[in-house]
């Protein structure tokens, strides 16, 4: 399997919940395996100076005393509350990369989760300490998005006095501390529902929480609605060099595509197509005969949908996953991949593509005499690669690994 970065997400949410210094030492950093240089490159976390040292035990916030010669052979710092009576006894001896510290610039990182979310820019700014998320536009609903580190009490008036503020008769409030508060639900006589923030693996805060709670009947609607999507997941497309490809379901593999070149190529094209168009409800249709994905009656779109039921999930039922490939309404030939296009990741592995039908049924000793079979084996396979060049180049072109620009949206 394709090795996955370290996400940096969850580090950053938590410092972003130690409001109005929302700050991260080297080790912390490191001891996640994040790559600082590429936070600091994206400009979610700018340097510190060292005199904004803050120890997370001490409760004054204050710069405490520092001995940093003593046990400097040791590579630590000793660490001293100033305050009477003191948060902990004597000296506190850290590692000196405590104090290499990295602030997190909360401007680009509540940008970096509106986009991750899919959400539009919001106009108007809540009152702080609310920080303004985005616009939720879903299932037919506009909801404001704004995260707040806590919920100061009473939090059930200050969450109704922030929606209020924006104009809105409903809103989402991620609570970044959210113990104790009951978390997710809706206030009574309202449609302002309050989520925890949670980790937000890769950058997701789980938005469809909050509409599920406003539209509990969706879920049940959503298999035979030709026009509803599946906003809970989440798929991930990788390769393994010459093994297999990797098809991935809220993070379950689906093994029906782990060796038919078509079949996963056919799925990463409507893919593609879904994640390069960013309206949510309108985008992601593409004729059937495009690229071959399906022939006139409809059997590999047949054998697509059946291959997305042959792994079970214990998320997801047969007819849930066999409903993920929609078919227009319109009756005009066109289907897409009934999942949100930010919740689609391409791998970076899928640069190295390689083709692998072929070799599972290439000859395993060389033969004197060619066989009807073969010759009618090779056509077929002639026949094969050219469907799987022209499904891999149209996904490139749409921007999956390997390929060149995306074409502008």
């Amino acid at each position: 399997m394709p090795s996955r970065a370290a996400s940096p997400w969850p580090l950053l949410l938590s410092a972003l919940r130690r409001a109005p210094r929302p700050r991260l030492c080297a080790a912390e950093l490191a001891s996640q395996g994040i790559d600082v240089e590429q936070l600091l490159q994206a400009a979610l976390l700018r340097r510190a100076p060292a005199d904004q040292y803050r120890p997370r035990e001490c409760e004054h916030d204050c710069l405490p005393n520092l001995d940093l010669e003593s046990r400097e052979a040791e590579g630590l710092v000793g660490v001293a509350c100033p305050e009477e009576p003191a948060c902990w006894p004597g000296w506190m001896w850290v590692a000196a990369r405590e104090l290499d510290l990295f602030e997190v610039v909360p401007a680009e990182l509540i940008e970096a989760l509106r986009r991750h979310n899919g959400l539009s820019t919001l106009i108007r700014a809540p009152p702080t300490p609310a920080l303004p998320l985005g616009l939720l536009e879903r299932r037919g609903l506009r909801l404001p998005v704004i995260w707040m580190p806590s919920l100061p009490p009473p939090g059930d008036l200050v969450a109704r006095a922030i929606a209020g503020d924006l104009g809105a008769d409903g809103a989402v409030v991620v609570v970044g501390r959210a113990q104790g508060h009951g978390l997710p639900r809706v206030l009574p006589g309202s449609r302002i529902v309050l989520i925890d923030g949670g980790d937000a693996t890769g950058g997701d805060l789980e938005l469809h929480r909050a509409l599920d709670l406003l539209d509990p009947g969706y879920r049940g609607r959503r298999t035979a609605d030709p026009l509803a999507l599946f906003d809970e997941v989440h798929l991930r497309f990788a390769h393994v060099a010459g093994v297999r490809h990797v098809v991935e379901l809220n993070g379950v593999e689906l093994a029906s595509f782990a060796r038919s070149d078509q079949r996963f190529l056919r799925l990463l094209y409507l893919a593609a197509v879904r994640a390069h168009e960013l309206d949510v409800d309108g985008g992601g249709w593409t004729k059937k005969s495009r690229v071959e994905i399906s022939s006139d009656n409809e059997h590999e779109l047949s054998k697509l949908r059946s291959a997305l039921k042959d792994t079970p999930h214990p998320l997801l039922s047969d007819d849930e996953r066999g409903a993920l490939i929609k078919s227009s309404p319109a009756q005009d030939g066109c289907i897409r991949l009934a999942v949100l296009p930010h919740r689609i990741d391409f791998d970076d592995s899928l640069r190295a593509f390689d083709y692998l039908s072929e070799r599972s049924t290439a000859p395993r000793s060389p033969k004197t005499r060619v066989t009807q079979g073969a010759r009618d084996l090779a056509k077929h396979q002639v026949s094969a690669r050219a469907v799987s060049e022209a499904l891999l180049e149209a996904a490139r072109q749409l921007g999956v690994p390997g390929g060149g620009t995306p074409p502008p949206k």
